[in-house]
């Protein structure tokens, strides 16, 4: 299984969509040598930064090129199509033909794009062009996918006649740990608070390095320790080391999560600054034996908190809660049992699948030859 939350959703709406037909795949190529930086060219500054200016104000990602090359001489026998992006360059493309061989498309993306991103990036030009390609692929498109309500809304203030479906990513029923009444966690020795973070750190996200400040200077806990597992791009937990001794880690599998998960008190997940978008993996992360903890923007609109607000085992911390010690404290202060956290059926990868697949099929009036 693709570890990137959208490799996973795209291989799981494959399956759904073979209930119902014979799928054709078509995924994006690789970036091109001369654009990723890899070669002897690069060698060169005054290539690098060419490259480097194509890419901040011209090309609307890295996938550009490549993604109208290999679309350039696509005739699609087909008789619906759903895109996924990210990245999104490939969207718009795909679009164009569909468009020209009136073949009915739905889009599912799983963060906004420009339009209804608040935190746009790239140069004015590069903007305009992705606003202009975008503009178009929901003018044409049937229907939409994503991972929130608040996506779906900003997208259909701006297209009324979308048809909308909000579906956040699945679980894996095969990595639960089944309902067990043994405590989650082993005890650990002194006042020490041990957090975890799985996945990549990047982008704009909540102010939790005033939430991990406050921890620190509340004198519940001798230390605390935040293990992260994946790249921290931005230097995101620079932030907090002054009172967080922060273990930085290679990813590992969910196998390798599950097995020594009982080493720490709780997970964390970190929200984004846009409140309508969601981590995708805080849905793998009901799958956990040990509590959640869900970082947030204050106010009620955030996407995680609503999602996480009627699951098992979360405590919910706004980012300018003053009470965040007190709420995690009394969180963790409770016994906890596996069968206290088990993750609902509803939201595993089996129900996220006949979802999408009904979905696509009654938007798209497809035909369906369901086996």
């Amino acid at each position: 299984m693709h570890l990137s939350p959208r490799g996973q959703r795209t291989e799981h709406l494959v399956k759904a969509l073979k209930h119902h037909g014979h799928v054709e795949r078509i995924g994006e190529k690789n970036i091109p040598q001369w654009l990723a930086g890899d070669g002897e060219r690069t060698r060169s500054s005054w290539y690098r930064r060419f490259a480097r200016t194509l890419m901040s104000h011209v090309l609307i990602d890295k996938y550009e090129i490549a993604a109208r090359q290999s679309l350039r001489r696509w005739s699609p026998k087909i008789d619906a199509a759903v895109l996924v992006g990210y990245p999104c360059s490939p969207l718009p493309f795909a679009a164009h033909k569909l468009v020209r061989y009136d073949i009915p498309y739905i889009v599912d993306i799983g963060d906004p794009w420009i339009l209804t991103n608040p935190y746009p990036e790239g140069g004015r030009f590069q903007r305009w062009r992705a606003a202009r390609l975008e503009r178009k692929l929901w003018t044409s498109a049937r229907g939409l996918i994503v991972t929130t309500q608040g996506q779906g809304d900003a997208l259909r203030r701006l297209f009324p006649h979308l048809h909308v479906l909000v579906r956040p990513n699945g679980y894996n029923s095969s990595e639960t740990k089944g309902g067990s009444s043994q405590p989650t966690f082993t005890e650990i020795p002194g006042k020490e608070l041990r957090l975890v973070h799985y996945g990549s750190l990047y982008g704009a996200r909540v102010n939790f390095a005033d939430i991990f400040k406050q921890l620190a200077g509340s004198g519940k806990w001798d230390k605390i320790t935040l293990r992260q597992y994946g790249p921290d791009w931005e230097g995101a937990l620079e932030s907090v080391a002054d009172g967080v001794k922060v273990d930085c880690r290679a990813p590992i599998s969910w196998a390798e999560v599950l097995a020594e998960a009982h080493t720490f008190h709780a997970a964390i997940v970190i929200g984004w600054q846009n409140p309508a978008q969601m981590p995708s993996k805080t849905v793998q992360y009901l799958t956990l034996p040990i509590p959640r903890i869900a970082m947030v923007n204050s106010g009620s609109a955030d996407a995680l908190a609503v999602y996480v607000a009627d699951k098992p085992g979360w405590a919910v911390i706004d980012d300018e809660n003053r009470l965040a010690p007190e709420i995690i404290a009394s969180h963790l202060s409770r016994p906890w049992r596996q069968v206290d956290l088990q993750a609902p059926e509803s939201e595993s990868w089996d129900a996220v699948e006949h979802a999408l697949g009904d979905f696509v099929v009654d938007v798209t009036a497809m035909q369906s030859v369901d086996s």
